[in-house]
């Protein structure tokens, strides 16, 4: 009955669809992950032009990516992020699960 404490979403990225199965007390973390994400590329979409390419989308995702890390490092030397750090290790799990 493990598999009753699971949830399946879907969240989407730049227009794709990216179905996971989570656990459900971890929806709300999921759901504010992808709209900080969102948010994200719609800043750099805003400041660079608002094109749409695949070019310019891996532009937007990379430059995400290195705004959230550099959130987390922030938060990393300015407090205790044990909890933060679990959470982002089972979110990278989870992720590595599904993308192979």
């Amino acid at each position: 009955m493990a598999d009753e404490n699971k949830l399946n979403i879907r969240l989407q990225v730049l227009g794709q669809d990216y179905p996971i199965k989570i656990d459900r007390k971890d929806e709300e973390l999921y759901r504010k992950a992808n709209d900080l994400i969102s948010n994200y590329l719609a800043f750099y979409r805003k400041e660079h032009s608002g094109e749409s390419s695949v070019e310019n989308n891996v532009r937007y995702l990379s430059m995400t990516a290195l705004s959230i890390a550099i959130r987390y490092l922030q938060a990393v030397e300015n407090k205790d992020t044990t909890d933060f750090e679990s959470e982002i290790q089972k979110l990278s799990d989870q992720l590595d699960q599904y993308c192979l």
